[in-house]
């Protein structure tokens, strides 16, 4: 049995680079300690202002209640990016989550622990230098939303820092927004509007600073000379905007690896239960908030009266240079290549420069720098300069000819890998669409019960999911965003996939939905998991939980999306056809439907096939009209449904027609079912309302295994048993005594 502690992360959505980034560092942690982990993309709360009800993000936060289960010893809560409201909104969804340690991302609440960025520090540290080196005095800030920590502690370090130096603050230079994301570029519009001499803008996100990007573009206004730029959180991107953006490096990753950790100390007593751990963060210089060129002249500066008995001094200006403060975890094997890289360049000779080995060893050092994972960390401009500040130290040496030559062969070789990359993440892009065709195309070829979810999860395997569960509600929610889900006390497993293998269960698998994850299989094989809300519209039919990773990560929004398609279309399906094969008034199955069930079970020792006539029928009908007719035919269905539901099949297969099969014909004898029949017939007689009785006539046939009958050549059969017994009651009964 798996004794590992299971932690829970809860996150918003599966796009946003900020929360697989807190994903990222969660998984990494989640490796070193040997415990299990499980995302929850529960979408956002209170976001309706923001997105509008298209995006069905209440329909994503059911994932959530799948959290509070009796199985995870820790949640962690993204709080700040799940919640888009004020602080008594966080609180209220903090409190649901009360049973279990807690750790909370950014935004502490009661007794739970925390894990936070240094807000002050970074935002302070940016100040200072557009002030100090930049000479910037009229400095705006958008300052994302109202009653956020970070957001606030970022605009209190804002102003002290303007205080300091003793600038007066200018409320009309702030903006709040309400969202750290990008594409909401009418708050840097507002904030040049209402300030159009700013020299600085320093915003909350780089996502923030993205769209004033945009806006400053639109204007004309020249970014790092016109108007400096700062953003916050230093994503990939940031390196790689013209020009380079200047941020505060806050690693969301640092934040969930270190929620993972200090959580498991805390569980395993070696730290407080109670614990505040505060991520440090740095302010990164580039273009957008500094003199164009400035860093790399500096750079040159540092190293050019440097000989080559200061390698060691040389190698590490340029590895600070090219990592620019960047010392997280992450990139400890990423510092390691780059190491062996800069090296190799600060020992070239001039009678290098012509040797073929030369370019052979430095194509190996960029191959290998390609193939790590951390390859999108590196900033492959800035590896450009340091070859050229390093090319330049050797024409202090040499004449111009052997630089000319390693500067050409330098940039073929890049060349080369750089289509090389291009060509992967042309056949990535490719495959993913073939994915997606695959998904689109496969899923919705909706055949038997069985076919359509083997179907769906042979296409999962194609998407690298080697393990996973689709648990449905045995009846779909259907649900608003002003309504509050129940979810169910159990759910059903639909289907699975173990180590590779597709299982789909034979028989209903029902699961107590607050023990999804005690299953003792579900971590044998993998120590991660993922779970998604399936759904349609506002229709929700599950979970899905699969080992999808970080690194292999997928669209998991349109897995699911595709998921709730194909449930929906499954259920639509299974509804026509369960109408198509079942009578509107009694609910039985109607003559199709009937035979179609019955087929099935042709091929066992024996049976009993009961043709069952309503007497009288036209002389009710007749009488109390169709009303009084429909009575009766609703009373001779419960009559053989209270007689025979639990054993057989039953169905309506005429107007005053039913049938009744017995898979096992020996659990009654001929006579019992006469009693049977009889008995349930005068117990519902005295529940009519009208002044009639019911009556019925009935044939059997038997079968056995060896008979070559179809169920037609038995109905067939039945029938003339049932006209033999009608004839053979009694007395004839004349019209008065129905009555």
């Amino acid at each position: 049995m798996d004794n590992k502690l299971k932690i829970g992360l809860l996150v918003d959505d599966s796009d946003n680079i900020f929360t697989t980034e807190i994903w990222r560092g969660a998984s990494y942690a989640a490796g070193k300690l040997d415990v299990n982990l499980v995302v929850f993309f529960g979408g956002f709360v209170g976001s309706s202002n923001i997105y509008g009800n298209s995006r069905y993000e209440f329909q994503k936060n059911t994932t959530y209640k799948f959290s509070k289960t009796k199985d995870l010893d820790l949640l962690i809560i993204s709080v700040s990016s799940i919640v888009h409201g004020n602080n008594r909104l966080k609180e209220l969804f903090v409190k649901e989550f009360e049973g279990v340690p807690i750790v909370t991302l950014n935004h502490k609440f009661g007794n739970n622990s925390l894990v936070t960025f240094d807000n002050a520090k970074g935002i302070e540290d940016a100040v200072t230098s557009l002030i100090q080196e930049q000479q910037c005095r009229k400095i705006g800030m958008i300052a994302g939303p109202y009653e956020n920590k970070g957001s606030d502690e970022r605009l209190a370090a804002y102003k002290k820092t303007l205080k300091s130096h003793g600038i007066v603050i200018d409320e009309k230079r702030i903006i709040h927004t309400a969202t750290f994301e990008r594409g909401y570029p009418e708050y840097a519009k507002k904030l040049l509007d209402l300030n159009p001499d700013l020299d600085a803008i320093v915003c909350a996100s780089d996502n923030l600073a993205f769209d004033a990007y945009q806006v400053l573009k639109e204007r004309g206004i020249r970014i790092g000379e016109d108007v400096q730029v700062v953003g916050f959180d230093d994503v990939q991107e940031a390196s790689k905007v013209n020009p380079p953006l200047a941020t505060i490096r806050a690693e969301a990753a640092q934040l969930g690896f270190y929620a993972v950790m200090d959580g498991v100390l805390s569980l395993r007593g070696e730290i407080p239960a109670e614990f505040t751990t505060l991520v440090d963060v740095d302010f990164i210089k580039r273009d957008s908030a500094a003199k164009v060129g400035y860093l790399e002249e500096r750079l040159y500066r540092q190293i050019v009266n440097y000989t080559k008995s200061d390698k060691d001094k040389i190698v590490n200006i340029l590895m600070e240079y090219i990592f620019n403060n960047n010392h997280s975890i992450f990139i400890i094997e990423a510092r390691k290549r780059v190491i062996d890289l800069v090296t190799f360049l600060v020992e070239l000779h001039n009678d290098d420069l012509f040797e073929e080995k030369t370019y052979t060893k430095f194509s190996n050092l960029i191959q290998e720098l390609i193939d790590l994972d951390s390859v999108e960390f590196i900033d492959l401009k800035r590896i450009l300069k340091v070859i050229d500040v390093v090319s330049q130290r050797l024409s202090d040496y040499r004449n111009n000819l052997s630089i000319i030559h390693f500067n050409q062969k330098i940039l073929q070789i890049i060349g080369m890998h750089y289509n090389t990359i291009l060509s992967e993440r042309t056949r990535i892009s490719c495959e993913e669409k073939r994915l997606v065709n695959i998904l689109s195309r496969g899923m919705l070829s909706v055949r038997n019960e069985y076919d359509n979810y083997n179907t769906i999860f042979e296409c999962l395997k194609q998407l690298n999911i080697g393990n996973a569960r689709l648990y449905l509600y045995e009846k779909p929610i259907t649900s608003y965003m002003t309504q509050f889900t129940v979810l169910p006390n159990e759910v059903i497993l639909k289907g699975s996939i173990i180590n590779g293998k597709i299982i789909i269960p034979d028989d209903k698998i029902l699961v107590k939905t607050d023990r999804i994850f005690s299953e003792k299989r579900l971590f044998s094989n993998c120590n991660e998991y993922v779970v998604n809300s399936v759904y349609s519209g506002t229709t929700q039919y599950g979970i899905f939980v699969c080992d999808l990773k970080y690194r292999d990560f997928v669209d998991l929004d349109f897995v699911s999306s595709q998921l709730g398609t194909v449930v929906n279309t499954i259920n639509l399906v299974e509804k026509l056809d369960n109408l198509s094969k079942h009578d509107e008034l009694t609910g039985l199955w109607n003559r199709r439907g009937f035979i179609d069930k019955v087929q099935g079970y042709m091929n066992i020792n024996k049976g009993a096939l009961i043709f069952v006539d309503l007497d009288g029928l036209k002389i009710i009908n007749d009488t109390y009209g169709h009303e009084g007719g429909d009575e009766a035919i609703i009373t001779g269905a419960k009559i053989l449904k209270d007689a025979f539901d639990e054993f057989g099949v039953i169905g309506r297969i005429g107007g005053d027609e039913f049938a009744v099969f017995l898979p096992n014909q020996s659990d009654f004898a001929l006579s019992e079912i006469d009693q049977l029949i009889n008995d349930k017939t005068i117990y519902h007689n005295t529940l009519i309302k009208r002044n009639f009785k019911v009556e019925l006539s009935y044939g059997i046939s038997l079968f056995d295994q060896y008979q070559d009958l179809t169920v037609r050549e038995l109905l067939d059969k039945a029938d003339r048993e049932m006209y033999c017994h009608k004839r053979n009651k009694k007395g004839n009964r004349r019209k008065k005594d129905v009555f």
